[in-house]
């Protein structure tokens, strides 16, 4: 086979099953054919042909509108172990659900 019609045939595989991730055509192709191209060559050519890819959109960032208004992080000092000091990281959350 040649590069396009592998290509071509990686193309209709993620066609037939648009869920199917780039990894999962990739072994499909490498158990019927003995060899395959790359996983990213697979998503760089599906991304070519505006195939969905798996990559979800960003809904929002995780963010605060100023200090300390979702979480704090502190740190306590606890017993030595073995003579080395022991800092237990802790945080708790401040906003209420």
């Amino acid at each position: 086979m040649t590069p396009a019609q592998i290509l071509s045939l990686a193309a209709t595989l993620k066609r037939e099953r648009p869920a199917r991730t780039s990894a999962q055509v990739r072994r499909i192709m490498t158990d019927t054919l003995g060899d395959a191209p790359s996983e990213s060559t697979l998503l760089r050519h599906f991304r070519t042909l505006e195939l969905p890819t798996g990559v979800r959109e960003v809904f929002g960032r995780f963010e605060a509108d100023y200090p300390s208004e979702i979480w704090v992080g502190d740190g306590l000092h606890g017993p030595r172990i073995n003579g080395r000091k022991r800092i237990c990281p802790r945080s708790s959350t401040t906003r209420s659900a």
